[in-house]
């Protein structure tokens, strides 16, 4: 998915805002995805509005690589390592460069151990965090090991129906219902409407 497609969105280790696998805070779901991203058997879809839908359960699954920001601040797409569980982005404002020391426009952002770093370039980020990987102040894989796109093997995850409290599935059973009742109200009163006026129209012609 080089320009975005469905990333973390419709994975189904994800629920709005966190990838359960790796225990993660997700801000952008389109625009992030790691090699674990697992979609239903038909292909992205909407998960959300999935009537029964339970993420996969993520006991001894192996947790494959980097997340990843997919990112056009350069010009081509690119796929950006994060630094463990924490997001690299760009933002709005002028900083130093961490490495080099120069102020850099809409520099490249990551908080880590509490402290904000910036960068002026994604190159200068990647020797930044391979620093921190080769110290051993991080556990990541060394950039540009690359991306492992869904595999075959990722098929074997279970979906396990006890997935999910009681609670949670009768929610999700309410809310399906309420759902349709709202959407049958709505077909019913657009019925009404056209009746009406066809009543109107008979009446003011005849």
């Amino acid at each position: 998915m080089p320009n975005g497609g469905f990333g973390c969105a419709y994975c189904r280790f994800y629920t709005p805002g966190k990838c359960n696998l790796r225990n993660a805070r997700i801000t952008s779901d389109h625009w992030t995805v790691c090699a674990n991203v697992t979609y239903l058997d038909n292909g992205p879809t909407s998960v959300k509005q999935y009537l029964g839908y339970r993420s996969l359960d993520t006991t001894s699954v192996e947790i494959k690589g980097s997340i990843f920001a997919i990112t056009s601040d350069e010009g081509a797409y690119q796929d950006i390592p994060w630094l463990e569980n924490q997001e690299i982005r760009s933002v709005d404002v002028v900083r130093e460069c961490s490495v080099c020391g120069t102020d850099a426009k809409r520099p490249k952002s990551i908080n880590w151990k509490d402290q904000t770093y910036t960068f002026c370039s994604y190159n200068h980020y990647f020797e930044w965090r391979d620093l921190q990987i080769q110290s051993g102040l991080a556990i990541d894989e060394i950039t540009n090991t690359g991306l492992r796109t869904q595999a075959s093997d990722f098929t074997e995850l279970r979906l396990i129906s006890e997935n999910g409290s009681p609670e949670q599935r009768e929610k999700s059973l309410r809310l399906n219902f309420w759902q349709r009742f709202f959407h049958r109200g709505r077909q019913l009163l657009f019925a009404f409407f056209v009746i009406a006026l066809l009543v109107v129209f008979v009446n003011l012609v005849f």
